[in-house]
């Protein structure tokens, strides 16, 4: 499905660019004018922190998405951006034992929306933009897995004993992250880079049965992530 969904977004990426290639009579100014929306693409790391889950370690995390932007305020370096992306994230736990209870691995499966403030630096110039973002990031768990056993000392030989268990997780759907990024643009494309806290307990009694270290002590779940892209 990943993979997929990656071919879809670089062949949208690329009509994209031819398209912007073929405008006869448009001077750059003009195309950057009307063209103020555009793809991501990206990676990074994310982890889930918070009391209630014992030994938290960051995992890769995959990111795919498209973005819109509103013109600058009048006599003001700033703008509005938002966008909806797909994003693979969770965490890695260093939990063991014998038994392949011990969970060692969350993931999760979001649908997020961004609502950001750009801040331009320096002059404004129509074929690049640098810009300091800072705002909120709306994100819907689509779907929850918990992973028991080998992880992170994961062979081929351990598949057997490497489980996906409980896969709607008692996890409050919507996670709320605080953001803090720079974003680049060039006449083509760009990139940016990003951080996102959690601000609100995602602990929706989160009580698994037999799982290891032992859960349902009511305390705080949240998530944190980086975030390094592609835009077009």
């Amino acid at each position: 499905m990943k993979s997929t969904l990656l071919v879809l977004l670089l062949a949208a990426a690329a009509g994209r660019l031819s398209g912007q290639a073929e405008v006869v009579g448009w001077t750059e100014a003009e195309e950057n004018e009307r063209l103020n929306y555009g793809l991501k693409l990206g990676t990074g790391m994310s982890a889930i922190t918070g009391g209630e889950l014992q030994r938290p370690r960051p995992m890769v995390s995959f990111l795919a998405g498209a973005y819109y932007y509103t013109k600058e305020m009048k006599k003001s370096p700033l703008a509005f951006q938002t966008g909806l992306d797909a994003r693979f994230r969770g965490g890695n736990f260093g939990n063991s034992d014998s038994g392949n209870t011990a969970y060692t691995r969350i993931g999760l499966v979001t649908l997020d929306m961004p609502l950001l403030l750009n801040y331009r630096l320096g002059k404004k110039q129509e074929d690049k933009y640098r810009c300091i973002q800072i705002g909120a990031q709306i994100g819907y768990i689509l779907k929850s897995v918990a992973y028991t056993g080998s992880w992170p000392n994961y062979t081929p030989a351990d598949a057997d004993n490497y489980m996906s268990r409980w896969k709607n997780l008692p996890l409050h759907p919507f996670d709320i992250q605080a953001v803090a990024g720079y974003q680049y643009r060039g006449g083509v494309m760009g990139w940016t880079a990003s951080v996102k806290v959690g601000l609100n307990n995602l602990n929706d009694n989160f009580k698994m049965p037999n799982l290891t270290p032992a859960t349902g002590n009511g305390k705080r779940i949240a998530t944190v992530s980086f975030d390094l892209g592609l835009v077009f």
